[in-house]
């Protein structure tokens, strides 16, 4: 096969199919335990993490509550995935053997989110949250300054030798789940194909193709979690 611009578009069509048929083998799961946010700067503030709402009776005037406000940030990562086929593989129009890695590639964008969001849940035992304190720990602050009192949403045993695998239980009924997806640019799969303007395939002759993002993920209430590293018997998850 001539590596014309119709062959070219040819192979990114059939890259394009087989990554989008990767991307529909995996159905996420990350929205059940997070909140999408999307994005629109280098990275979102959550300073007005902290209270719930909650509706009281009105008695001559409303009561404005004042949010506490927090310092706590999630900044957006940039993640990406390129494969390259050679030059041969297309001359010899055999770059069909190529086409798994890309239904591999749209398989790895699928799982991403459930990767970053899930692996918070591991991270939370000593990872810092809008408080100051780790999002699975015994003395969260909970009250009116000067008034607070330490609150703990985990439970661990009392010898670090008998920790077991962690499990956790997840309030996800509020539309502010207790975890946060951060989308500042979706996933994308792009073509780096041109012989004009492509070092690759002008130094190496390799036609690239990627996939990239700009996400995050991070910490909402530590309210509506709870973990720990006990085992699970009935008495502890009572």
């Amino acid at each position: 096969m001539n590596i014309s611009e119709n062959a070219l578009k040819a192979l990114y069509s059939a890259v394009k199919t087989h990554f989008n048929q990767g991307r529909n083998t995996h159905k996420p799961i990350w929205d059940k335990v997070a909140t999408l946010v999307n994005s629109t700067s280098g990275q979102e503030n959550y300073a007005w993490l902290g209270e719930f709402t909650r509706l009281k009776e009105w008695s001559d005037e409303r009561t404005v509550d004042t949010m506490a406000v927090y310092d706590y940030s999630i900044k957006n990562v940039k993640y990406e995935a390129t494969e390259g086929i050679k030059a041969e593989y297309i001359e010899d129009d055999t770059y069909g053997v190529m086409m798994p890695k890309f239904t591999d590639m749209g398989y790895a964008a699928a799982t991403h989110p459930d990767e970053l969001v899930f692996q918070l849940l591991a991270a939370g035992f000593t990872t810092t949250c809008y408080d100051g304190q780790y999002f699975f720990d015994t003395d969260h602050p909970v009250g009116a300054e000067g008034e607070e009192v330490s609150v703990a949403n985990v439970l661990m045993p009392d010898d670090q030798k008998d920790n077991k695998a962690p499990w956790f239980l997840l309030d996800t009924n509020r539309p502010l789940k207790p975890l946060i997806f951060q989308k500042r640019r979706d996933y994308r799969l792009q073509a780096k194909t041109n012989p004009a303007n492509s070092d690759a395939v002008f130094i190496s002759d390799t036609f690239l193709y990627g996939v990239d993002a700009r996400v995050s993920a991070g910490f909402g209430f530590w309210q509506q979690a709870f973990a720990s590293k006990c085992e699970l018997t009935s008495d502890n998850f009572g």
